[in-house]
């Protein structure tokens, strides 16, 4: 039996984590404020959503901020502001870090773009 056109579709558990993920990156990211006179830079949400990849990647492998910024190169305060969206991740550096966390390019930024 085929749906029918008025039946929504049922999205997947991933596909549903993807756009919370989303929204939350876009809420997050979306002024950073540090409390200055100056007007906050806006940061766009595709730095939210590498870097909450990042970071759930890190944390899923038990790795400490440190340890892949040795592996990197970076400080770990660089990692930390990555993750928190101070600090935006350099284009030439996403793979460096995908292969620091053992996963490849295209793991890492699977589902940033729709």
């Amino acid at each position: 039996m085929k749906p029918s056109p008025s039946t929504p579709k049922r999205r997947s558990s991933a596909a549903m984590a993807l756009k919370q993920a989303r929204t939350l990156a876009q809420e997050k990211f979306a002024f950073l404020g540090n409390g200055s006179a100056k007007q906050p830079r806006p940061i766009e949400p595709i730095y939210g959503l590498v870097a909450l990849k990042m970071r759930h990647i890190r944390e899923t492998l038990g790795m400490q901020q440190d340890e892949l910024a040795k592996r990197v190169g970076y400080t770990r305060t660089s990692i930390v502001n990555i993750e928190s969206g101070r600090q935006r991740l350099p284009l030439h550096q996403v793979e460096e870090i995908a292969r620091a966390l053992g996963v490849t390019t295209k793991h890492l930024l699977r589902g940033i773009w729709t």
